[in-house]
C-alpha cells in the first residue's frame, strides 16, 4: 500500500520511542515529511555525548543519548532542538523550535499522546490534520498511584484528578486517535467520551523480526520477565507467584530482564526474582529463545514491546490484558491483574505440561505475524490517507 501521492506527515516525538520505528516506517513508504524531536545522536549535545563515549567517559545519560539514533532516516529530515534538563525561565521551551521550523510541506502531524499542545494547535490553524498517538492507558498514572498507596503507603497526587485537561484539549483538536491495544482504546473511550470516533486500533510492531520456528527445549523452569518499572509491570505479583509456584515442587528460575536487585527490596518475596539488570539485544534474543515461558503481569501498559518481542521470538507467553495484548485463542494466556494465585495457577499448568507450552509457543508466533514491521507500515499509510481525504 502506497500514500496517497503528495500527502506527506510530519512526526513530533520526544526522546527515541519504538527506536524511531514511526517516521523510519513513514519514510520507507515515501510518506515522511520530517522528524522534529529533542536530543538525539546526530544533535549537538548528542554529538558531545557519542565523543565522550568514544573517550571511555561512562555514564548512563551519556550513552542513552549517544543511542539515540534515528536509523534510515534522512539526515536533512531531523530536526532536533537540543534543551537542557533544567528549563531556566528565560528559556523558551522545543515547542517554538518547532513552529519556527514550519510544517515542512506536511499535511498530517503525528504527536505522541499530544505533547507540544501548542505546536498541535499552530498546525491545525495552518490547516494540517492532526494524528495523536495514545501510547498507554489514559488512566496509568492513577493506576499506579494507587498501586504505590498500596504498596508503599504513598498518598496519591492530588494532581491525578486534574492531569487528563491537556490530553482532552489535545485529543478533541486532533482528527484520528491512534490506540495500539484495545486495553487503550477502551480506557480512551470511557476518559473521553467525546472522542471515541476518532478512535482507529492500530497496533505496533515488534522490533525483533519473526523467528523461522519455536525452540521446541527451552531451559526447564526458566520463566523471563523484562522491563524498567518493577511496579507498573507487575513484578512483585510474579515474585508471589513464584513463590507459591516454587511451594508446588517445582524448580524454577525467574528472571528479570532491565531490573537491579536493589531495586525490589520493597517486595515480600524479591528473593525469587533473579535480576538480570539491562541486557544487550544480543543478550534478550537468548534470553527468549531460551525461557519457558515469558510473563508479563502489568498493571497498565499501551502495548507492551517486550510481548510484541517474545511472540515473535516463539516464546509462550503469560500475560494481563493490561499488558496491551488480546490472545487469539492458543496463542496466550491472558490471566486477571493483581492476581498471584491466577497467575501462579496458568504457571503451573504450562511447567507441568511441554506439549502446552510448545502450542502456545507454536501460537504466539504465528499471532506475531500480525505485528510485524511491514504489518505496522502497512496499518500506518492505510491512517495516513485515511486522514488526508
Amino acid at each position: 500500500m502506497k500514500v496517497t501521492e503528495n500527502k506527506t506527515i510530519l512526526v513530533c516525538q520526544r526522546g527515541a520511542r519504538h527506536r524511531y520505528a514511526i517516521p523510519r516506517l513513514l519514510e520507507d513508504a515515501s510518506a515522511l515529511a520530517a522528524l522534529y524531536t529533542d536530543s538525539c545522536a546526530y544533535s549537538r549535545l548528542g554529538r558531545i555525548a557519542t565523543g565522550l563515549r568514544k573517550l571511555n567517559i561512562r555514564h548512563s545519560s551519556i550513552g542513552a543519548l549517544a543511542s539515540r539514533i534515528p536509523r534510515e532516516i534522512p539526515k536533512n529530515k531531523i530536526f532536533s532542538a537540543d534543551r537542557p534538563l533544567l528549563r531556566l525561565p528565560f528559556q523558551q521551551g522545543i515547542e517554538v523550535d518547532y513552529q519556527r521550523w514550519g510544517l515542512q510541506g506536511a499535511c498530517v502531524v503525528y504527536s505522541m499522546y499530544g505533547e507540544d499542545l501548542d505546536c498541535l494547535e499552530w498546525a491545525k490553524a495552518q490547516g494540517a490534520k492532526i494524528i495523536i498517538d495514545v501510547f498507554v492507558h489514559p488512566d496509568t498514572n492513577r493506576i499506579v498511584s494507587m498501586e504505590e498507596s498500596k504498596i508503599h503507603g504513598i498518598s496519591q497526587s492530588n494532581s491525578i484528578a486534574t492531569e487528563n485537561e491537556p490530553s482532552r484539549r489535545a485529543f478533541e483538536l486532533a482528527d484520528l486517535l491512534l490506540c495500539p491495544s484495545q486495553w487503550v482504546a477502551d480506557g480512551t473511550r470511557e476518559c473521553f467520551p467525546t472522542c471515541q470516533k476518532k478512535i482507529r486500533l492500530i497496533p505496533y510492531g515488534s522490533s525483533l523480526p519473526l523467528q523461522n520456528s519455536i525452540n521446541p527445549s527451552p531451559i526447564d523452569g526458566r520463566i523471563l520477565f523484562a522491563g524498567r518499572d518493577p511496579l507498573r509491570k507487575g513484578l512483585h505479583y510474579l515474585a508471589d507467584a513464584a513463590k507459591r509456584v516454587r511451594e508446588a515442587g517445582f524448580e524454577i528460575d525467574v528472571r528479570a530482564a532491565g531490573i537491579q536487585q536493589n531495586e525490589i527490596g520493597w517486595m515480600a518475596n524479591g528473593g525469587e526474582i533473579n535480576c538480570l539488570g539491562t541486557l544487550p539485544m544480543d543478550q534478550m534474543r537468548a534470553e527468549f529463545r531460551q525461557a519457558e515461558i515469558f510473563v508479563l503481569p502489568s498493571l497498565s501498559e499501551g502495548q507492551a514491546g517486550v510481548v510484541l518481542e517474545a511472540m515473535a521470538s516463539g516464546c509462550a507467553v503469560i500475560a494481563t490484558r493490561e499488558s496491551g495484548i488480546d490472545f487469539e485463542s492458543g496463542c496466550g494466556i491472558t490471566v486477571p491483574v493483581r492476581d498471584a494465585a491466577a497467575l501462579a495457577e496458568a504457571l503451573i499448568g504450562v511447567l507441568k505440561s511441554r506439549d502446552q507450552r510448545n502450542t502456545l509457543a507454536e501460537g504466539a508466533l504465528r499471532q506475531a505475524a500480525l505485528f510485524s514491521m511491514d504489518a505496522w507500515k502497512s496499518r500506518l499509510v492505510q491512517i495516513v490517507n485515511e486522514v488526508s481525504e
